[in-house]
């Protein structure tokens, strides 16, 4: 279980300062890490955020161009690669 209290402000603060002028502000949040995804989830539960998730890079990619998300949540180190190849596919 997750212990210890995690600060929503300043990620919240951070999503309202790239808030686009859509009615629905979605988060793509990737990670390889199934309860590091929950919890960003849930953080963002009783926000203003649609969270989409996806497992790995690739899907990632496939979601982002899909849904063409208001923010990306990446994390750095994915078992499939990092963060600056999502980034490069996503240029």
């Amino acid at each position: 279980p997750f212990k210890g209290e995690v600060d929503l402000h300043p990620l919240l603060q951070t999503l309202a300062a790239h808030r686009s002028d859509r009615s629905t502000r979605t988060v793509l949040v990737i990670d390889d890490d199934d309860v590091s995804r929950y919890l960003v989830r849930r953080l963002l539960a009783d926000s203003p955020y649609r969270v989409i998730e996806a497992a790995d890079g690739p899907d990632g990619v496939t979601l982002a161009r899909e849904q063409r998300p208001d923010v990306i949540v990446l994390d750095f180190m994915l078992r499939t690669g990092t963060a600056f190849d999502v980034l490069d596919q996503l240029k």
